[in-house]
């Protein structure tokens, strides 16, 4: 199972301190493969361009994934990046084939 998370922030958001905080979540034993960062414009228009940050992560199934969503990590990067959010984030979730 893959889990995209698209971040619309403010201007004044710390990108660096929101990466630190996202890196963290490598400690958490059910999350595999966590990849993020900024958006960079190649000038393509379909680029979703309204969100300045990514991160992408699996799981082997959808309970590793529930057990990811009440981990202390994860709830504290949902605290601490909230003063930084211009807008909820969006997710977009599919199983690998």
């Amino acid at each position: 199972m893959v889990h995209l998370i698209f971040f619309k922030l403010k201007p004044e958001a710390d990108i660096a301190f929101l990466a630190k905080e996202i890196q963290k979540l490598e400690n958490i034993d059910v999350v595999k493969d966590l990849q993020h960062g900024a958006f960079e414009d190649l000038g393509d228009k379909r680029a979703l361009s309204e969100y300045q940050y990514f991160m992408e992560m699996s799981f082997v199934d959808k309970a590793a994934y529930k057990l990811y969503q009440k981990h202390p990590l994860h709830l504290k990067l949902k605290e601490k990046a909230k003063p930084m959010l211009a807008g909820p984030p969006a997710a977009y979730d599919y199983m690998k084939e």
